[in-house]
């Protein structure tokens, strides 16, 4: 039976939440030690099990973090359906990523802004996905003209283009099978927490636009959510600017070996 009891949680959580981090082969190795009648061929269904329950998360290589009292950062798409299917049209296939601004406003005073979404696409796309924008009746603008434009439109929800770097983390489409006879439709989606973690402290548009909210930010994100550093120092790879954050993680006591902050 592959289904595990709610005992074997919990007999199992007590370890694990002793511990800051626990390698992933120690926790196979854990695991196997106290049920020997799991089979170890289904050990990846029973981590997910465990991902899925908030008692465990992917924190890095190699590396699993108890949720304790992290949960998820979720990302929702909350344009109209209408837009959605209207950017899904764009010939050739292209990769569209959309966020709401207000998404990290229970973290800082943000609510002086007004209704930003970031819209984020291939370069050589970005004018088509601005000319869906304005066809639909949408306020959007390309991200180098957005300081000039929020002095004459404070009150307006502002549709803010940005190039999409290939390797962003964003969710992904599931890879189905291609028929050739059909066009894929473009893909409409969010990016992941840990690409705008990146973003937030690399990009010159978010570090004006947040400015000195930056520090409340991170600290909220590192405190309460669960965040896959795999995939942020990966990013910041790829973005030139990974020691610049280990050090800025550093700066503001958050100790990346435990996850945690030094301080409490």
């Amino acid at each position: 039976v592959l289904k595990m009891k709610n005992s074997e949680f919990e007999y199992i959580s007590k370890y694990i939440n002793s511990k800051d981090i626990i390698f992933e082969d120690e926790f196979r190795n854990l695991f196997f030690n106290m049920f020997p009648n799991r089979s170890e061929r289904y050990y990846y269904y029973y981590l997910m099990e465990f991902y899925k329950k908030n008692i465990l998360y992917k924190y890095d290589t190699n590396k699993l973090k108890s949720c304790s009292n992290r949960i998820k950062f979720i990302i929702d798409l909350t344009i109209e359906d209408r837009l959605e299917h209207q950017l899904m049209k764009i010939n050739p296939t292209i990769d569209i990523s959309i966020w709401n601004i207000s998404l990290l406003s229970n973290f800082t005073s943000l609510q002086i802004y007004q209704d930003i979404y970031i819209v984020e696409t291939y370069a050589y796309a970005k004018e088509s996905v601005l000319e869906v924008l304005l066809d639909e009746g949408k306020n959007a603008i390309y991200e180098e003209d957005f300081f000039v434009m929020k002095k004459y439109n404070r009150n307006t929800t502002i549709y803010v283009i940005k190039t999409l770097n290939v390797d962003s983390p964003i969710v992904r489409k599931s890879t189905t099978k291609k028929n050739s006879r059909f066009r894929m439709p473009s893909f409409v989606t969010v990016p992941k927490i840990e690409k705008l973690f990146v973003d937030i402290f690399d990009d010159n548009f978010f570090k004006i636009l947040f400015s000195g909210e930056i520090n409340n930010i991170y600290m909220n994100l590192l405190k309460n959510y669960q965040i896959n550093f795999a995939t942020i120092f990966r990013y910041a790879s790829k973005k030139h600017c990974y020691d610049e954050l280990v050090n800025y993680l550093d700066h503001i006591g958050f100790d990346i070996e435990k996850g945690e902050f030094r301080w409490f």
